[in-house]
């Protein structure tokens, strides 16, 4: 991309069989343990990785224009947000958003202490291809990529991809199947208690990340009214996994 000449390239690639499918928001639980142990995969590849400093246009806690711009987008959102989801919110969400916006810089800045690595950003159902001969795994959409915390793609896939009660169900084994798939390729010196630690403060990353989207959103297609259904079931695991107990701490 030349930004000064407003010209771009766009490179497109087949994605053979995989491609062939259509996407869809639902995932069964055995696709959710397939998509965590390939992003881990991914993930370990990359894992703090001085190369990734290189790609200036990953989104980063370094990033000193994203820092400013996050928080103003949020509070432009909020008011938004309230209005389309009244009534609908987990309880003790309320009036969580003006703690929260003056400390999204903070939050990032948590999310970007090593170790860091490749993150793709959105990585949900909608987004992602299962092959049917092999555990194959292809995500599309990377318009958030990112340079943080493996652990933010697992906590904006598990509350987003699985309803509640089957997250609350599953929600310890899945970051177990991505923590083994994390060693096998191996990493080390990572403890399961860091994982969950970072899994915690994606979460609470996840609350701007939806918020600011809501602009985007329009919910006269299916699509839409699916996003916002599925993100209302997802900001409840912030509730279950008391990440606004971190808030406190960042103020």
């Amino acid at each position: 991309m030349d930004v000064a000449q407003t010209r771009h390239v766009l490179l497109l690639d087949d994605p053979g069989p995989v491609g062939l499918h259509a996407t869809s928001p639902d995932c069964t639980i055995d696709e959710a343990h397939r998509a965590l142990k390939a992003v881990a995969g991914m993930h370990a590849k990359w894992w703090d990785s001085e190369k990734l400093k290189e790609f200036s246009w990953l989104a980063s806690g370094e990033s000193q224009s994203l820092m400013m711009a996050a928080p103003r987008k949020f509070r432009a959102s909020t008011d938004a947000v309230k209005e389309r989801f009244s009534g609908r919110l987990p309880d003790g969400l309320e009036g969580v958003g003006d703690r929260y916006g003056p400390v999204i810089p903070q939050i990032m800045q948590r999310n970007a202490v090593s170790p860091l690595t490749l993150v793709h950003g959105e990585f949900r159902p909608e987004n992602l291809y299962f092959s049917d001969d092999d555990d194959g795994v292809m995500a599309v959409t990377w318009q958030l990529a990112g340079r943080w915390h493996g652990a933010s793609d697992v906590a904006y896939f598990i509350p987003y991809a699985l309803a509640t009660e089957d997250r609350r169900q599953h929600e310890q084994s899945l970051p177990r199947t991505y923590y083994g798939a994390l060693t096998d390729n191996g990493i080390a010196n990572y403890s399961y208690d860091l994982l969950l630690e970072h899994y915690r403060l994606g979460l609470l990353r996840n609350l701007s990340v939806f918020v600011i989207a809501d602009e985007n959103v329009d919910l006269e297609v299916s699509e839409g009214e699916i996003w916002q259904t599925r993100r209302v079931q997802s900001l409840q695991a912030l509730i279950d996994w008391n990440v606004l107990e971190l808030l406190p701490e960042l103020e």
